[in-house]
């Protein structure tokens, strides 16, 4: 028989090799952070790339603006914007009248950032040249101002000594217009403002000399004074004291005709309430793919 204590060895024994075969079965932290370690060192080669496999370049018709996340939808669309503008839907020039009669004013049409402007170039400006220059600088168009008149003693006092008026000498009148052409040298042409209600010789006596003289001509005035296909003329024109409101549906009456016709232009003063609104009505205009064009684009189209 055995002995109690060799009972108790041989249990004793057992354990040990129970407990020896665990510790070989289940390695330790370190020994699996090894492991691990020689997996990640391990190169995986790449799979050699057909040269022959034709990619692509062609772009999904259907791709929609919805597919683009939220941050980018704002740059997607001065992407399209900027697609649409190169055919615009119509042309639209703005006049501003009176430039360079006030510095203050004038430097404030170029704070609006908007280009291809028009601006007709005061008789009363005293540095024309200098005026002149600095439109083309802001890629802006000039143009000088002639006003015309019916013979009324007092409308010669709202437009000044050069202002062409009917019934007039008739060399007093031709006078007035050569020295508002000298003072336009390097300017687009003529833009006339005629305050009547019926044509006039004078203004047909303007016509014909600006017409041998090779110059362009335009015209701001409530009626048609010209059947001449090579004269702009426009009625719209704005007054210095209007409300917002009515600056408001002045801009929106120009764009409408700008839609119907095609091409549209109409003259505003360089007043503060109108260049502020003239800068967010550019931005409207680009939206709707309308572009503002200087008029001598209008005369060529």
């Amino acid at each position: 028989m055995f002995s109690k204590f060799s009972i108790k060895a041989g249990i004793l024994t057992f354990g040990l090799l129970i407990f020896a075969l665990l510790a070989f079965s289940y390695p330790s932290d370190k020994t699996k952070n090894s492991i691990g370690d020689v997996l990640h060192s391990v190169t995986i080669p790449m799979l050699e790339i057909d040269s022959d496999i034709e990619i692509s370049e062609s772009v999904d018709d259907d791709l929609l603006i919805d597919d683009v996340p939220d941050d980018m939808v704002e740059v997607v669309e001065e992407v399209q914007e900027d697609i649409i503008i190169d055919k615009p839907r119509a042309l639209v020039s703005v006049v501003i009248y009176d430039y360079g009669l006030s510095q203050k004013m004038s430097e404030r049409i170029f704070e609006t950032q908007v280009q291809n402007l028009t601006l007709s170039l005061s008789p009363y400006c005293e540095t024309p040249s200098y005026w002149i220059d600095t439109a083309y600088r802001f890629e802006s168009e000039p143009w000088s101002g002639l006003y015309v008149s019916v013979g009324d003693v007092d409308r010669q006092k709202d437009y000044g000594p050069l202002v062409i008026i009917e019934g007039s000498n008739r060399a007093l009148n031709a006078k007035r217009l050569s020295d508002s052409l000298s003072r336009g040298i390097g300017g687009q042409g003529i833009i006339g403002y005629y305050d009547g209600t019926k044509p006039i010789k004078e203004l047909t006596d303007v016509y014909k000399t600006l017409k041998s003289e090779n110059i362009s001509f335009s015209m701001i005035s409530e009626v048609a004074t010209f059947p001449s296909d090579d004269v702009l003329q426009s009625r719209y024109q704005l007054g210095y004291n209007e409300s917002a409101e009515n600056v408001a549906k002045f801009f929106a009456k120009l764009k409408k005709n700008a839609l119907r016709d095609g091409t549209a232009f109409g003259a505003v003063p360089p007043t503060p309430l109108v260049l502020k609104y003239l800068s967010k009505w550019s931005d409207e205009l680009y939206k709707n793919s309308i572009q503002i064009v200087p008029l001598s684009t209008l005369l060529d189209y």
